[in-house]
Parts: structure tokens; C-alpha cells; sequence
């Protein structure tokens, strides 16, 4: 699922107190927590990713998600 840019994974953490980003690149990769969802899609957004996916816990699916585009 990944071309140049790579993809971004958010979802609630495992320990259900915050939420987590992680963007992978082939081999390269890196991650962000935060107690805040904004902050963690902040982060997100700010990663250089051809796609960007959500988890839905009911459903057990990533979701496309599109960061804000800035004015």
C-alpha cells in the first residue's frame, strides 16, 4: 500500500489513555503518542505520507483519512 511517500496509521493506543500515529516508508519508519487526538493528527498530517488511515475499533478497519489541507 505504499509508493514514494509511505502511510500513516492513527488509533486509539492499546492502553486506551491516548492516541498514536505511526508512519512507515519501506524500512524507515517512526511514531508519535499523545494523551490529545489533535495533537497526534497534527502530527500525522505533518508526515510525508501517500496515505493516511484511521482505525475504527467497532468495525476492527482502517479508514482513509485526509489531513486538513492548510490555507
Amino acid at each position: 500500500m505504499t509508493d514514494s511517500g509511505g502511510t500513516v496509521r492513527i488509533r486509539r493506543s492499546e492502553s486506551g489513555h491516548g492516541w498514536e500515529a505511526r508512519w512507515e516508508r519501506g524500512d524507515v519508519g517512526s511514531s508519535f503518542r499523545d494523551r490529545e487526538k489533535d495533537a497526534v493528527l497534527r502530527w500525522a498530517a505533518s508526515r510525508p505520507a501517500d496515505y493516511w488511515l484511521t482505525h475504527d475499533p467497532d468495525a476492527d478497519e482502517w479508514i482513509p483519512w485526509t489531513p486538513p489541507s492548510e490555507p
